[in-house]
């Protein structure tokens, strides 16, 4: 039977008999071969058996699929011993019977190790939240340094300096990609006090621009005679057409290996801000070439596949329940989120707009989804939490940026609804019986007011009641035609959540007009009627 060898640069392997026609590859939880990486797409590719013989189709996914390291669309015919690589990820296809446990091998460990469980995270986790607050803010500073950065040189110095803030690091450095064959050239530094410039060990690099995928290198032996602990990532640009994304080159940083300070969430701060960095150095080339090609969506590529990783993946099941949600973006990355925990038995949901867009307003939706999660982690009132993720954001979000969030507790035993509206667009209930209520308790926005407090509005939902919370990106491109009246038409309409979903944001679209101008997002909770 023929089979797929199965391997990441992470290193063992492992062997997917075909025993269907169709193997779907992907990181959705209903693909044949699921897949944790952020890069590749929910429906990413197909293993097909056809009456001309195995075939593998890329199923229009965003960054690609590839045989034979090029990369292709539609499908093409797999021959014994073709590779197929999506993302980090090579397929081998092997015409044979497939070995059997006993026959297989363990693979040697080897000496960089790459963390590619870090694709598997919904969000990057920065622990406590005084240290996410640092962290974050380091993030919304270098963002902001690394897009009016007007020179490589310039982008460079910013980056190495935001890098060495944010992570426990005493040097770094980067290279670019120069000559044919294309080999990396040193082309900044930055020296801890007293010790020469950083070299990038061959191997760690070699690893890096072969896989396109950040490392961390445990062990390196180091220029002095010393081993040291190495993190290092790819500069790469996305670029809008098949064929034009490419790697220009890496960056790394480097600190002691006895015991190494690195941890995966550390590389996924390097990832983010190295990202940022590669595509405003395109921006830059692009400008030098011709002053009129400014192309904001491609710098924003790379936060945007760390940003579609923060929204949920799958939705919450409870019993007499239907929980959904949707968010439509108006750019490659956005300034909403929405999210849902389950708390015991009962289920928190919150839905938050940061006000602005762009790079900045998505950086610090980050900042709020992770000042939420870290609230859920412990006990407490809705009000009490408004409170905590206001200090968590007036430290954060710059003077001129707010944020406005509605939180939610449901019993779904009970239907009671306890919750705070920080300012957002109230949420409104329908009825089974055709009647609305609107929830407006709660308070001020937040991110402004260092002393401000919250109470808990409550109310309940019966049988056949249906929950509608927007964005308020949806309120602006709607305005007068989102009323109570509106959102109970549209949910006697539905025939289920994810049809409502489908509905209000038809509705949004239809009373725009035009293309967006902000996100549009919403969450909707639906009691099952009896």
């Amino acid at each position: 039977m023929p089979h797929l060898r199965l391997s990441s640069i992470e290193g063992p392997g492992e062997v997917v008999p075909l025993h269907a026609a169709r193997v779907l590859v992907g990181r959705s939880r209903d693909c044949d071969l699921v897949l944790p990486d952020v890069l590749l797409s929910r429906r990413h590719a197909e293993i097909v058996k056809t009456p001309d013989g195995w075939k593998v189709r890329d199923l229009g996914s965003m960054n690609g699929t590839r045989l034979n390291d090029e990369r292709f669309e539609g499908e093409r015919a797999l021959a014994d011993g073709d590779v197929v690589t999506v993302a980090g990820w090579r397929l081998t296809f092997v015409d044979a019977e497939a070995p059997t446990e006993a026959e297989l091998t363990p693979s040697h460990e080897v000496r960089v190790h790459d963390i590619t469980s870090l694709a598997t995270r919904s969000g990057i986790d920065l622990g406590d939240l005084t240290r996410q607050s640092h962290l974050l803010g380091v993030l919304t500073r270098a963002a902001g340094a690394l897009v009016t950065a007007s020179t490589a040189e310039e982008l460079f110095d910013t980056l190495l300096r935001d890098l060495l803030a944010a992570l426990p690091a005493r040097r770094g450095a980067v290279a670019l990609l120069e000559g044919t064959p294309p080999t990396p050239v040193i082309a900044a530094t930055r020296p801890a006090p007293g010790e020469r410039p950083m070299r990038i060990d061959p191997a760690v690099a070699q690893r890096v621009l072969g896989g396109r995928t950040a490392l961390l290198a445990p062990r390196v032996p180091a220029d002095d005679g010393t081993v040291c602990s190495v993190l290092c990532a790819p500069l790469w640009f996305t670029g809008p057409e098949a064929g034009s994304d490419r790697v220009v080159g890496l960056a790394a940083i480097e600190a002691s290996a006895e015991p190494s300070p690195f941890e995966s969430e550390h590389l996924g701060i390097l990832s983010a801000i190295v990202n940022l960095a590669a595509s405003r150095l395109e921006s830059v080339h692009l400008r030098a070439e011709t002053a009129d090609k400014h192309r904001l969506e491609e710098d924003l590529r790379g936060a945007a596949r760390i940003q579609a990783s923060l929204l949920p993946e799958e939705e919450p099941v409870l019993d007499g329940w239907e929980v959904g949600g949707s968010s439509r973006l108006c750019s490659a990355v956005g300034a909403d989120y929405y999210d849902f925990a389950h708390e015991g038995d009962g289920l928190l949901v919150a839905l938050g707009d940061v006000a602005g867009k762009g790079l900045a307003a998505a950086l610090l939706m980050a900042a709020l989804r992770a000042a939420v999660r870290a609230v859920w982690a412990e006990p407490g009132s809705l009000p009490g939490f408004a409170v905590r993720i206001n200090e968590n954001l007036c430290q954060t979000l710059p003077s001129n940026r707010y944020a406005t969030l509605f939180l939610a507790r449901l019993d779904p035993a009970s239907g009671d609804l306890r919750y705070v509206n920080a300012g957002h667009a109230p949420p409104i209930v329908v009825r089974v019986d055709g009647t609305s209520e609107r929830l407006e308790t709660g308070g001020s926005i937040l991110g402004t007011f260092p002393s401000a407090t919250w109470e808990e509005g409550r109310t309940q939902l019966a049988p056949g009641d249906v929950l509608v919370v927007a964005s308020d990106g949806v309120l602006e491109a709607m305005g007068p035609a989102l009323t109570p009246e509106a959102i109970t038409t549209e949910v006697q309409r539905a025939g289920d959540v994810p049809e409502l979903l489908a509905a209000l944001q038809s509705a949004a679209d239809a009373a725009l007009g035009k293309p967006g101008d902000d996100d549009h997002t919403f969450v909707v909770l639906r009691r099952t009627p009896l």
